[in-house]
């Protein structure tokens, strides 16, 4: 049985985390916080240690912290000699990825990112009708959030990235991973950093995206790709993707540190 310690267990994203090591056998034997809001853990470990310090030496640890914060606890992690699950964006700076891969290589031990889009059942109908040559992509991307969102760190550039990174960076490594390298962009449109839209064109594509957080544009989550007219809903059907990536990261197969670098670079030259 494979041990875990979870940083960031406040988190939203957390709860996924821990109920998908859970779901493969694992056994969560530390989590850590700050912030003692943590109780959810009683329904999947309750003898689970709780600190504000990481004092164990797990097989992996897994981040759940704000994005300003998972260099640092990677680095911390991996110095320790422990195997990384991180959440996205797994950084925020692409030249960070060189520098935790090589240290990652001196330690023996593995980095890997949680890309759970690639895993979605939709992609294997994008894939039915992508065509060899060029095709017609329209993603939009809406998540109402109110307005506790941007009055935390969420809202705070230097801490989240962005509006790019906190619900862009998925969808831009999933187009990356279908339709090639993203040759040149443009047509940015921006409002109040919670609406963005512009154009990528891809080696096999050339994409629309809308993204937003605004209550005005949708009530409810809109994650729709269009792709040469025929629409295909990345919502449905894939409420398991924490659950398969820890499945695949335990037999060997995670995504690696590495296959997050071009979806980095990418926001990293939209937002200069």
């Amino acid at each position: 049985m494979k041990t875990f310690a979870l940083i960031g267990a406040a988190a939203y994203i957390a709860e996924r985390h821990i109920k998908a090591i859970k779901d493969n056998g694992g056994d969560l034997i530390e989590i850590v916080d700050v912030c003692d809001i943590v109780g959810v853990i009683d329904r999947y470990f309750p003898n689970c240690k709780y600190s504000t310090k990481l004092t164990t030496k797990p097989d992996y640890v897994s981040i759940c912290t704000p994005n300003y914060l998972h260099y640092d606890h990677i680095k911390q992690a991996v110095e320790l000699g422990c195997n990384v699950i991180c959440e996205k964006p797994v950084v925020l700076k692409s030249h960070q990825i060189d520098e935790l891969e090589a240290l990652a290589d001196l330690k023996g031990i593995s980095i890997n990112c949680i890309l759970q889009l690639r895993l979605s059942p939709a992609v294997e109908k994008i894939k039915r009708k992508i065509k060899p040559d060029l095709n017609t992509v329209e993603l939009t991307y809406f998540t109402p959030r109110g307005d506790w969102f941007n009055k935390s760190w969420k809202g705070d550039k230097e801490k989240s990235g962005g509006l790019l990174f906190n619900i862009g960076i998925h969808f831009f490594d999933l187009l990356i991973h279908l339709f090639g390298d993203v040759d040149d962009f443009g047509g940015i449109r921006w409002s109040a950093d919670i609406t963005t839209e512009g154009v990528l064109k891809m080696r096999t594509a050339l994409v629309r995206y809308a993204l937003s957080t605004s209550f005005e544009l949708a009530k409810e989550p809109t994650r729709i790709m269009k792709i040469n007219g025929i629409d295909i809903d990345l919502t449905k059907g894939f409420d398991n993707g924490h659950t398969l990536s820890y499945e695949k990261i335990l037999k060997g197969e995670g995504f690696a540190i590495h296959e997050a670098k071009a979806s980095i670079e990418l926001i990293e030259n939209i937002s200069k």
